[in-house]
């Protein structure tokens, strides 16, 4: 699935040519600490998959067992399944807060300084707009988050990047559409501590997951890619 965020035409697929794991104690501490804050909150924070009130669909994607990218895998395999394959990996991902690994797309260079000194929130909406807000960003697909990825320089020519980060996003207020107004009084009124705009839902196409607060992030991992297009042999 393509939506205008992209520029150029769409690539056949994406080829890992580097993960690199981020290690940094302050931005840990900070995170650990923002974790302990919407937890102190909130307690507990209405599930992801509850939102759109149906009990089988919206599981976050980057959960749900390798080779089944629907929203449903719930309603596949059974829920109790699906905890105990997602158990392997995310065992330490807290679900009450709607803690979920996402990515973010960007260039070799923009990896680098978020890897550095974390996000810069003061500089959102510059480069792809703020369709739900000014915040970061994030996607459970990484073809979502490919379209906002750029192209490196120099040694990095003909290279993309995206980060796998750990997003506490908390309690969720779920848009259809971009409403600015709303999105404003809902973040205002202190109830909630993300956006997740599901453009799924009303267009078909991806959920994208906005904070508005960079201690809500954790970027953990960097992955270098190149784009394959169309015509490439494999």
């Amino acid at each position: 699935v393509a939506t205008r965020d992209r520029q150029g035409t769409c690539p056949k697929r994406l080829e890992v040519l580097n993960v690199q794991r981020v290690e940094d104690r302050n931005m840990w501490v900070t995170y650990v600490d923002q974790k302990r804050q919407i937890q102190e909150a909130r307690e507990r924070c209405t599930p992801l998959h509850l939102l759109d009130g149906l009990r089988d669909t919206g599981f976050v994607k980057t959960a749900l067992p390798l080779g089944d990218g629907s929203g449903g895998a719930a309603g596949a395999h059974g829920e109790g399944e699906r905890r105990q394959q997602q158990a392997v990996w995310d065992d330490d991902l807290d679900e009450d807060l709607n803690e979920f690994y996402l990515f973010h797309g960007t260039s070799p260079e923009g990896a680098r300084g978020i890897s550095e000194d974390g996000f810069r929130l003061d500089l959102s909406g510059r480069a792809h707009g703020s369709m739900f807000g000014r915040g970061a960003y994030f996607a459970e697909c990484s073809s979502k988050s490919d379209e906002y990825a750029k192209e490196g320089s120099g040694i990095y020519k003909g290279i993309y990047a995206m980060l796998l980060c750990r997003v506490c996003c908390g309690e969720f207020f779920r848009a259809l559409r971009s409403d600015t107004d709303s999105i404003e009084a809902a973040l205002q009124s202190g109830a909630f501590d993300a956006v997740l705009g599901d453009r799924e839902a009303s267009a078909g196409t991806y959920r994208e997951f906005v904070v508005f607060r960079s201690r809500q992030i954790y970027p953990e991992y960097v992955v270098l890619y190149r784009r394959v297009p169309g015509g490439e042999e494999d």
